[in-house]
């Protein structure tokens, strides 16, 4: 079984490959900078737990790899996007200068929109050699837009005061949308007769998956003047839902007869962060 360097490996490798494939054809700055915010690492959650869903199906790597690839040019862009000073006003990134730090803010907006475009056209490509992946590329640009994490961040940037349901909402758009889709892009693509249940199972890992980074962020003096669920609520309330949620996930992987795959054991780590 491969480990997880490996699968992080795999990733890295298709987004190196991609990148090389358009640096004649762009502006160099442009490239530099697309090229600093993609590769200047990051956990690789989400394609990873693509190509481990892809796994639970029998599904090869391959088959799902160009939307991995894809969905995590659209995380990178709208981290980009993130830290501009009209959003998040970030300096530092990974320990690092964020793009509109390191190159301008000019440069960054046109970065972010350089992968989330260069997105599409890896996507659209994957879905003229296989017409079965539309279905599922579908469901990343509607996860990525105004009815998923762009509209998750409209909704944290305008709010100033949550009730418990408005955040939870706030975070499945967020943060919750993009894993959805990328746990279910597989299922999608396969047609598969568990995508209802591994749909309810996706939403609850992106769940914790947020309420976790809340929590750790809090636990590190982090984010305590910005509205979290666990500055709002408390972190003895968001470790009982990341519990709860827990539950959930197992129930519905042995419903499914996944609990003894990677998958899962890569569900349960995301939330053991907090041990």
């Amino acid at each position: 079984m491969k480990g997880l360097s490996d699968y992080k490996s795999i990733i890295e490798g298709e987004l190196k490959s991609r990148l090389n494939s358009i640096k004649d054809k762009t502006e160099e700055k442009l490239f530099s900078a697309m090229e600093y915010a993609l590769m200047g690492g990051g956990k690789r959650v989400r394609p990873t737990l693509m190509l481990l869903s892809a796994e639970t199906i029998g599904m090869p790597h391959g088959r799902v790899l160009p939307l991995a690839a894809a969905l995590e040019c659209i995380h990178t862009y709208s981290l980009i996007h993130d830290d501009l000073p009209c959003m998040d006003n970030d300096d530092y990134r990974r320990g690092a200068p964020t793009v509109h730090k390191a190159y301008s803010e000019a440069t960054a907006v046109l970065a972010g929109d350089g992968l989330l475009n260069f997105a599409f056209e890896i996507m659209l490509s994957a879905c003229l050699n296989d017409p079965a992946l539309l279905s599922a590329a579908k469901q990343i640009a509607e996860a990525a837009g105004a009815t998923g994490m762009a509209g998750g961040q409209a909704i944290d940037i305008s709010k100033t005061q949550y009730t418990e349901s408005e955040m939870l909402n706030m975070y499945s758009l967020k943060t919750g949308a993009l894993i959805k889709a990328a746990i279910c892009a597989p299922y999608i693509a396969a047609a598969s007769p568990n995508l209802g249940k591994m749909t309810k199972l996706a939403g609850r890992i992106g769940l914790v998956f947020q309420l976790v980074d809340d929590i750790l962020d809090y636990k590190a003096g982090q984010d305590k003047d910005k509205l979290t669920f666990v500055t709002l609520f408390g972190e003895e309330k968001a470790g009982a839902m990341v519990c709860e949620a827990n539950r959930e996930i197992k129930a519905l992987s042995e419903e499914m007869g996944i609990v003894d795959t990677r998958f899962y054991e890569y569900a349960e780590a995301l939330s053991h962060r907090l041990t």
